[in-house]
This record gives structure tokens, C-alpha cells and sequence, in this order.
């Protein structure tokens, strides 16, 4: 009965209905009191989860609770969006002040419409602020707006603090309060400190966290080896980029007399050192990850951690806990092993030694005892691959950017990260040993974290396909969002297109986004069905990631025979906090990312204004059009700088001209020129190259599939 009045509520959300209309559509015949009672309790029950909402005690009204928490975000028009999960409600009402990414209360005014207004702030988000002395008074400027601010002495002009501004403004300006100081606007890498603070991330680490280091030994004790397995003698390397300094995975391979091979993933042992609640342990929690971007990494552990003791570097003793697979030349796991171990890594290979190995047999001297190892690595890891494929394996090709930048952080270039055999061949391993030790917990009935990863919207895939074959490209499919291999077919079918990478990530867009869980749920995208018995979490990346930490420490209680510690309800408790704040911060080290790019290319691109480039259109919006030049740049086209008023065609994305009638298309190839780089704002602006009849503010159009 309770979908049945969820059901009900969901057709009727924008207006209340009474408790008899609700039994009418749902029984469709006179009022059993029975029945009468049982539909009043189970909305009762309702209510009390938040689900139900009733506006109207005496007239006994009821709707689905529109009340929801969420994060606003204003969008460069001015116009306000709260994100509430999955969910996105355009602001009509704002008149309690909230700002950009502050939590609030909102009410949905119009499901159908997605409008909502916002009825309480939560928490103010944390802005940044440049420290200014006006007449004896501490203000922090924002922009144009200033703050007062009570501030300690050793707090100088100029420099950036976050600040929470107070919900009710007093006297003529708003007062502020100290959240972190940030650094001097002149410091090096205080851009990317910034973006890591304004997406709610958090940079250094606390006082405690730098004391404790102190008790953290550079080297492996010898009573620490006690009761391991002693690895230091075999044959064991870490492939990594050339750069890399936090190495938390090492490999080794053995063919064994049955022909089968017994593949060995060893992953550093973080958790014997970084103990629960500690305040090590505390900062990484709430980290939850490492942020990478161009010239700077954010690490989830101070380097004293991450590039030390627990980096598998060469040639030094490390702890490890270590999976040993036997796997069939069909790719099944045949056996496993699972157990705390001492490593000494042989070498640290790069992945451009390794691919010139495979591809071109150009053997670095160093790497030639080897060889046959690295072939050997190199034949299971397609042996894991096509086994995936066959089951589901998605693999989307997409072209991610890497941008390079020397020293000072002024970027050097810009290209195409590569995903060659070498990185594949990690990738295959490292997904095997997390699939192995998923199954092994999950299967023991553990209370555990997993990765998942949801169906693909319906609807969302479906539009997608439509507009594809719109531009004239021809699938033979018939659309099962439970079958990964539907989406492999697609991604076959497209794969010599012209317009494959821009065919690829319309794709990619209607995929769930994966996240950790406490319950398993399976993997779409890796093919792992969880009512086969089938799990997959993270574990092979304990120095970058927490939830691969918490892994380890369920695996070690479970070698250490410490099971009753699992099954204790807090431990259930902080598993689940740990699998959606891990999920948060996932979301937010993303962004940094996104972020830190745009302000790179924008920086980049500060140079060549006025210069023209090729480029093709990569995507359309209400008011404008990105175009991707051919040096991988991305920028914006408005369509008030354009020849005539664009109408935006959304369901066969497209743009028409409404007196001349000329279309762009998704792939077009055009002219444009630089017109705008801004490294503060992060955006890179285009108009067409030959366009002369520049015009003002124009008007958009918007049709959409009658429902």
C-alpha cells in the first residue's frame, strides 16, 4: 500500500489531496473501514519518514513533502539552481539572501516546472576574502562587497581568508567571521588553494595531525615483520607515470606448472600506521581523497606518509597487504590468497619504458631482466580484458586532458592523456584484486564498503540515441538499460565516426554517477551483477583514497580473527557515514579538478586574444555553443555575438537561425576567434571569426517533445 500512495501523491504533487480521495483512486469503491484504518496508518508512517507532508491539518490536505535540503549555485545569468541529490530546482523566491553554494531549505512550488523557493539557510558557504584596513576597521572584500571582520593582529592586509557571512545583516554592511586562512594573494599555488577551499575541500592538515607525524617511523621496524609473509624476495615492480612519488600498488607474476597463472597485487599497508580516530586518521576521513590538478596534488596523507614509509618505492622494505590470484587462461579466478605481508619493490618502472617494451621492444637496460615478466603481464591482462568485455565491460575511449605545467605553474602544453598498454595492464590487475577481495567480504556477510554503479537513465539514453541518429548515423539496437553490452554495442557501432568523442561523452552523460555504499548493489559499468554473488569495492589505492583504507582495516580484522568488532552496530553505523561522506568528497576533489583546468586554459588562452583557431562545436546551452579548438581548449560561443537570433532546437540539438535559417550541428568545424581569457573567472570566450554583424543581447527559443 505504500508505493500504491506514493504512487497516488507522486501524480497529484503539485496539488493536496484528502485522506477519501486518496482511498478512492487507490481501492475504487466504497469505504471498507478496515482498509480506511490501515491507509490512515501506513500515511501516518509517511509523514513521520518525511516523505508526506500535510498542508492542511483541518482539512486533512496532504502532498508530497516538498520540503528538501540542498546547495544553491548561481550560473553566470544570474539565475539560481538548488541540487538536491539527483535532483536540480530553479529558484523563484529568494528572500532570506542565500548565496552561492550555501545549504538550504527549499519548498518545491512546481514539480512539473522544477521551481522551488527558498525558505531557510542552513549553513553559509565559506567565501573568500582578501583582508583590507579602511580607517581602523578589518573588512574582507569579496569583489565589489565588503564585510566587517574581527580579525587577530597577525592577519595582514592582503591576505585571502575564508569567511561565513553572517545570515542577518547589521548597521550598513554584513558581518563576517573567520573560517581558515587561506595564505597571501601573492603566494605560490594560493589559486589552487582557493578552488580547493571554494568546493568545500580542505588543504593542509591540522596541528595534531604534524605532532603525530612525529611517532611515525621512516623506516620498517622489525618487530612490524613479525607474523607476515616475507615477499622480499620475490619478483615484485610497481608501473606508475614518471612523476608519481605516492606508489601504493606493486605487481608480480608467476606462470604455474598447470599453465595457469598466479598474479600477485601487493597494496601498502596504510592502516598499520594511520590508527582510527587518530588525528591522521581524522584529517584523511574527512578528505576522504587526494586532489590532483595541473603542478598540484592535495594528498589525502601528509608526504611524510604518502611518499614515505607507506610509498612502495624501490628498493626499500615496505608493509603490504597482499592478494595472490591464480587465474585460468579463460581469466576465471581460479584460487586466492589474501594476506599481510613485507615487500621489497625490484624497480619502479614508468608507463613510457613499459609501452615502448610491449610496443616497440625497446628495452631500457634496467628493465631487461624483466622482459619476459612484463609479456607474460601483458597476455593475462588481455585475457582479463576480453573476459570483461564478454561480460560487460564498458569502455568508453574518452579523451581526458592532461595539461602540463613547469615549475612557476605557467602551463607548458596541453594534450591528450594516453591510455597505452602499460596503463591498461595496471588497470586490469588492479581491478581484478578489487573484485576478488569484494566477493571474499561480501560472500563472509560482512557489513562492508562497495563501489557501485546504477543503470543508465531510460529516458536520458533513449534521447540521446534519437538525436544521434538524427545526424545520420545508424544503430541497430534495441535499447535494455539492465544489459551493459547494449551500451557496448552502441560504442562499437559509433566507433569510426567522425564525431565519435563528441558521440561518446552524450553517452557517457546519461550514465548514473558511481558512488560507495554499504550495500552491494553491483557495478554497471564493470559488468559485476550483484545477484550473481558478485562485489566490487576499492581497495588498491589506500594512500589516495579513504574508503580503500577502511577496506584494509576490515581485511585485517578479519586476518587478526577480529569479527566481533564487525559486527557491532556503531562500526555498521560508521561504515555507512564513511561510504556517503566518501561519495561528497568524491564529488568535490571532481570539481577542484574541473575547476583548476578551466583556470588553466583560461590562463593559457590570456595570451592569444584577438588570435583566430579551428575548432568544431562540442555542445550547445539556451544561450551559447562550446566549440573545442583542435589545441583541446574549450571556450564559448554567445549568441548575441551572432549573425542572426539562434533558435536552440534541444531534442535534436541544433541551433537554427530564425531569418536566415543556417544550422550548426554538433561537429561543425568553424572559425572562431579569442575575444576573452580570464584566469580569475575561468571562462574563454569565442565569437565566429568572420562575423561582422556583431549584435546585442539576443533572444532564445526552446522547443521541447510535448509530454
Amino acid at each position: 500500500m505504500k508505493e500504491k500512495l506514493l504512487e497516488i501523491l507522486k501524480l497529484n504533487r503539485n496539488n493536496a489531496i484528502t485522506i477519501d480521495e486518496m482511498y478512492l483512486k487507490i481501492f475504487h469503491s466504497k469505504k471498507d473501514t478496515k482498509m480506511y484504518e490501515l491507509l490512515c496508518d501506513e500515511l501516518n508512517n509517511l509523514i513521520e519518514e518525511k516523505q508526506v507532508y500535510c498542508t492542511n491539518s483541518k482539512k486533512g490536505l496532504y502532498i508530497l513533502n516538498p520540503f528538501k535540503e540542498g546547495t544553491c549555485f548561481i550560473k553566470k545569468n544570474k539565475d539560481m539552481y538548488v541540487e538536491c541529490g539527483d535532483e536540480t530546482f530553479k529558484v523563484t523566491k529568494n528572500t532570506v539572501g542565500a548565496c552561492d553554494k550555501d545549504k538550504v531549505l527549499i519548498r518545491i512550488t512546481d514539480y512539473n516546472a522544477c521551481f522551488c523557493s527558498i525558505k531557510e539557510i542552513i549553513e553559509r558557504h565559506g567565501i573568500i576574502g582578501e583582508v583590507k584596513t579602511i580607517k581602523n576597521k578589518r573588512y574582507a572584500v569579496v569583489g565589489n562587497a565588503m564585510y566587517e571582520i574581527d580579525l587577530p593582529n597577525n592577519i595582514v592586509d592582503g591576505m585571502l581568508i575564508g569567511i561565513k557571512v553572517d545570515k542577518v545583516k547589521t548597521g550598513k554592511y554584513f558581518k563576517a567571521t573567520l573560517d581558515r586562512v587561506i595564505g597571501h594573494k601573492n603566494a605560490p599555488k594560493i589559486d589552487e588553494i582557493k578552488i580547493i577551499y571554494e568546493n568545500g575541500g580542505m588543504h593542509g592538515f591540522s596541528d595534531e595531525t604534524y605532532l603525530e607525524l612525529k611517532d611515525i617511523p621512516s623506516s620498517v621496524n622489525s618487530c612490524d615483520i613479525e607474523n607476515r609473509h616475507d615477499l622480499r624476495q620475490d619478483t615484485i615492480f610497481t608501473i606508475d607515470g614518471v612523476d608519481t612519488k605516492d606508489i601504493d600498488d606493486a605487481v608480480g607474476l608467476k606462470i604455474l606448472d598447470n599453465g595457469n597463472y598466479l598474479l600477485g597485487v601487493h597494496i601498502a599497508d596504510v592502516s598499520h600506521y594511520v590508527k582510527e580516530n587518530t588525528s591522521l586518521d581524522k584529517d584523511a576521513r574527512f578528505k576522504a581523497t587526494s586532489i590532483y590538478m595541473p603542478g598540484v596534488v592535495e594528498p589525502m596523507y601528509p608526504v611524510e606518509l604518502s611518499n614515505g614509509i607507506c610509498s612502495l618505492n624501490e628498493g626499500v622494505d615496505r608493509l603490504a597487504i597482499s592478494v595472490m590470484m591464480e587465474i585460468d587462461k579463460e581469466g576465471n579466478l581460479i584460487n586466492f590468497d589474501i594476506f599481510k605481508s613485507v615487500i621489497n619493490s625490484k624497480l619502479k618502472m614508468n608507463y613510457d619504458s613499459v609501452n615502448k617494451i610491449l610496443l616497440e621492444n625497446i628495452v631500457d637496460p634496467d628493465y631487461e631482466q624483466f622482459v619476459d615478466t612484463l609479456k607474460n603481464m601483458e597476455t593475462l591482462a588481455g585475457i582479463l580484458r576480453k573476459m570483461r568485455l564478454k561480460r560487460g565491460l564498458l569502455d568508453f575511449d574518452s579523451s581526458e586532458i592532461k595539461i602540463n605545467v613547469d615549475d612557476d605553474g605557467n602551463v607548458t602544453s596541453i594534450s591528450k592523456r594516453v591510455q597505452s598498454v602499460g596503463e591498461n595492464l595496471i588497470e586490469d590487475f588492479m581491478l581484478a584484486a578489487n573484485e576478488c577481495v569484494a566477493t571474499y567480504i561480501y560472500n563472509l556477510g560482512i557489513t562492508s564498503i562497495y563501489r557501485i554503479h546504477d543503470y543508465p537513465n531510460m529516458e536520458n539514453l533513449t534521447k540521446a540515441v534519437g538525436i544521434i541518429k538524427s545526424y545520420g548515423e545508424k544503430l541497430d539496437v534495441k535499447l535494455n538499460m539492465k544489459d551493459p553490452k547494449v551500451i557496448q554495442n552502441i560504442l562499437h557501432e559509433l566507433k569510426d565516426t567522425d564525431n565519435y568523442d563528441i558521440y561518446s561523452n552524450m553517452i557517457l552523460r546519461c550514465m548514473a554517477k558511481a558512488c560507495y555504499s554499504n550495500v552491494n548493489e553491483g557495478h554497471f559499468g564493470i559488468g559485476i551483477n550483484h545477484l550473481k554473488n558478485e562485489a566490487y569495492t576499492h581497495f588498491t589505492s589506500p594512500i589516495r583514497r579513504y574508503p580503500d583504507t577502511t577496506i584494509h582495516r576490515i581485511l585485517s580484522n578479519i586476518l587478526d580473527n577480529n569479527i566481533e568488532k564487525l559486527n557491532g552496530e556503531m562500526y555498521k553505523n560508521n561504515i555507512i557515514d564513511i561510504a556517503v561522506h566518501s561519495s561528497e568528497m568524491e564529488r568535490v576533489a571532481d570539481n577542484c579538478e574541473k575547476c583548476a583546468n578551466k583556470m588553466k586554459m583560461a590562463s593559457f588562452m590570456e595570451k592569444y586574444i584577438g588570435q583566430e583557431f579551428n575548432g568544431k562545436i562540442s555542445g550547445f546551452t539556451f544561450n551559447g555553443m562550446f566549440v573545442i579548438l583542435d589545441n583541446l581548449v574549450e571556450g564559448r560561443i554567445d549568441f548575441s555575438l551572432m549573425d542572426d537570433y539562434y533558435i536552440y532546437n534541444e531534442d535534436l540539438e541544433i541551433v537554427v537561425g530564425e531569418r536566415h535559417k543556417k544550422i550548426y550541428r554538433l561537429g561543425d568545424k568553424i572559425r572562431v576567434k579569442v575575444i576573452k581569457a580570464s584566469k580569475e573567472e575561468k571562462v574563454i570566450d569565442f565569437a565566429l571569426a568572420n562575423n561582422k554583424n556583431i549584435k546585442p543581447k539576443t533572444k532564445f527559443k526552446i522547443f521541447k517533445k510535448k509530454k
